[in-house]
C-alpha cells in the first residue's frame, strides 16, 4: 500500500469513526434517554442509567481513539490535506475536558454511588439523570459537526 492509499484509508476510517461517535450520541439523546425517563421507579431508572453509562464510557473512549488518532495521523502524513481530519479529531477530543469539567461535577459524580443515591430524594436523582442528558447534547452537537465536517472534506477535498 502506498502513502496515497494509506492516507485515503485513514481519512475514510476517521470519517467512519466520527460517524459512529455521532450516531451513538444521537441514539442516546433520541432513544435511550427518553426510554429511560419512562421508568417509574427512580431506583431502577438510576440503575439503568449507571449501568449504561459505565458500559458506554469504556466503549466510546475506545471508539473515539480511531478518529482522534486517525486525524493526527492524516495531519502527520500531509499537513495541508490532513488538516480537516486534525480539526475533527480536536472536536472529538473536546469531549474529554468538557466531560471532566462540566458533566462530571454536575451530573455524574452526584449520582455515581448507589449508596449515596439511596439517601437522596428520588426527584433529585431523576432531575440529575435528566440534567446529564441535557449536558450530553453538547457532545452530540460537537460529534455531529465533526462528522459533517469529515464528510464534507471527504467529498470535496
Amino acid at each position: 500500500m502506498d502513502s496515497d492509499d494509506a492516507f485515503k484509508l485513514i481519512k475514510a476510517a476517521s470519517t467512519m469513526g466520527t460517524g459512529l461517535m455521532a450516531g451513538s450520541a444521537i441514539y442516546i439523546n433520541l432513544v435511550e434517554h427518553p426510554a429511560r425517563m419512562k421508568i417509574d421507579d427512580v431506583k431502577s431508572l438510576h440503575r439503568q442509567w449507571k449501568e449504561s453509562f459505565d458500559l458506554a464510557k469504556i466503549i466510546m473512549i475506545g471508539a473515539s481513539l480511531v478518529p482522534i488518532c486517525g486525524g493526527i495521523a492524516a495531519y502527520a502524513m500531509n499537513q495541508s490535506k490532513g488538516k480537516p481530519w486534525l480539526i475533527a479529531a480536536g472536536m472529538l477530543a473536546f469531549n474529554v475536558p468538557y466531560t471532566a469539567l462540566v458533566i462530571m461535577p454536575r451530573s455524574i459524580q452526584p449520582i455515581s454511588d448507589y449508596e449515596v443515591v439511596a439517601r437522596k430524594d428520588p426527584a433529585v436523582v431523576k432531575e440529575t439523570v435528566d440534567k446529564w442528558n441535557t449536558l450530553h447534547k453538547v457532545r452530540t452537537v460537537v460529534d455531529l459537526a465533526a462528522f459533517a465536517w469529515c464528510v464534507y472534506n471527504l467529498v470535496y477535498n
